[in-house]
């Protein structure tokens, strides 16, 4: 049993669904999107952290269990 040198996420491992996505838009093009992954998943979490300051924070975490019972008002 050998190591792979190489990390391989179990998204990007090599699959015959990969293989055919590769024949139809290209295996060069298919390796240039395999390295933007990492980069649009840190983008798209920003995103989601950028969402949730600028709207109204309590409107997203009232669905968070322990937190909408924190900010419950008495009105």
């Amino acid at each position: 049993m050998g190591m792979r040198s190489e990390f391989s996420p179990w998204w990007l491992a090599t699959t015959s669904s990969s293989n055919m996505l590769g024949k139809l838009i290209g295996q060069k093009y298919f390796s240039i999107a395999r390295t933007w992954v990492p980069t649009l998943a840190v983008w798209g979490s920003v995103g989601g952290v950028a969402l949730v300051h600028f709207t109204d924070w309590r409107l997203i975490l009232d669905y968070v269990p322990y937190v909408s019972g924190k900010f419950k008002n008495d009105d």
